[in-house]
């Protein structure tokens, strides 16, 4: 009758019917949910659901990644003041010129800074504040004093008139002075000293 009414064959309504019968076979007696062939991407048991009284906890997937952008925003934010309470941020090196002989030999002994003679410089990194002397809070000052060729400008070699006690601290400001360049025909030497301290804000 049902076949007749639904206008199939009675094979294909018994397969249908086949196909959703009670499986027997769970361990705890119960049926699987079948749906139709176009929804088969659906089918599941009904074991995976929640029993009664199991509170489920349903996070959007956006709202995690926004719970995890904060984390890693916090995690930033501590190491980062951790790391520069260690190293002060404010250890800085200062240089200026107190003396130098001309080109054509004539020592000149400057005030506090050397303006005249620092006019006369191409190029002057300042030196650097190496990071073992800093995250050992080390401090200290010395004296250098730069060789120039007169024709070329650039810096022959450097000597360390007066040590600051680091090795950090006097191969910063060798190999720093060794980059500088001044105008031909203006120095045959300078003299620099250099301070490194920390918490200082102006030249001593």
């Amino acid at each position: 009758v049902l076949s007749v009414a639904k206008r199939i064959s009675a094979r294909r309504l018994a397969e249908r019917y086949a196909r959703c019968r009670i499986h027997k076979g769970h361990a705890n007696g119960r049926r699987a949910v079948c749906h139709s062939p176009k929804h088969r991407q659906r089918k599941r048991s009904r074991t995976s659901r929640p029993t009664a009284g199991t509170m489920t906890s349903h996070i959007p997937r956006s709202s995690r990644r926004v719970a995890k952008a904060w984390l890693v925003i916090a995690l930033e934010f501590f190491l980062f003041f951790g790391v520069a309470s260690r190293l002060n941020a404010l250890g800085i090196a200062t240089s200026w010129i107190s003396s130098g002989v001309t080109a054509r030999g004539k020592v000149i002994v400057f005030g506090h800074g050397g303006t005249a003679a620092a006019a006369d410089a191409i190029k002057h990194p300042p030196p650097g504040y190496p990071y073992a002397e800093r995250i050992d809070r080390h401090q200290g000052s010395g004296q250098f004093r730069m060789i120039i060729d007169p024709k070329t400008g650039l810096v022959a070699r450097v000597l360390v008139e007066k040590s600051t006690g680091f090795k950090g601290f006097d191969d910063s400001a060798v190999e720093t002075f060794q980059r500088w360049r001044w105008k031909p025909g203006t120095w045959k030497e300078i003299v620099c000293p250099v301070s490194w301290c920390i918490g200082c804000l102006l030249p001593p």
